[in-house]
């Protein structure tokens, strides 16, 4: 009887082991997919910018964007933007953009003001150009100009002076090489 009690807590413990470790892979699987997706984005660009001589990629520092892009004609100041899964971007104006859930009223805001309203210096040999890059991805952005009227914003349409495609989209990104 003392040898049975004694084997009773073995898979117990094995049982809180695994749901430890289930809890724990779950937790982590989320973080580890959005640095991936990043990371995917990050080597893109380099991709892009190793594809001509002319090309060149920097991080900026110290700015409201990531990265800068530098073409023969053109200045890309890049941002990436977290996005969501099932969640549209809404832009209402210069101060009020935010993630909606699809088919619902769950919103999580988003500061693009400092994006818009940012001066950057001027070249007079090469086009500025402000793209915002959403990662992983979102399923549409939207423009609200009134409470009952919104557009869909294209990736090669400006809106406040930013353009945006999502990050499995650099077909635009691409074509301003």
């Amino acid at each position: 009887m003392f040898l049975i009690k004694q084997y009773v807590h073995v898979p117990l413990a094995i049982g809180t082991i695994l749901v430890f470790l289930l809890i724990l892979t779950s937790t982590l699987y989320i973080p580890i997919t959005i640095y991936k997706s990043k990371r995917t984005v990050i080597n893109k660009l380099k991709e892009i910018a190793d594809e001509a001589p002319v090309n060149s990629l920097t991080k900026t520092l110290g700015a409201p964007f990531d990265y800068l892009l530098e073409t023969k004609t053109k200045k890309i100041y890049i941002k990436l933007l977290r996005g969501y899964s099932n969640y549209d971007l809404y832009i209402n104006d210069e101060n009020n953009t935010y993630f909606k859930k699809t088919l619902s009223n769950k919103e999580k805001k988003v500061k693009l003001n400092n994006l818009i309203n940012v001066s950057l210096p001027i070249d007079q040999n090469k086009e500025v150009i402000k793209l915002i890059i959403i990662y992983p991805n979102c399923n549409f952005v939207f423009h609200r100009m009134t409470e009952l009227q919104e557009e869909y914003i294209d990736f090669n349409k400006e809106i406040y002076g930013l353009n945006i495609i999502s990050a499995d989209n650099f077909k635009y990104l691409e074509a301003l090489k």
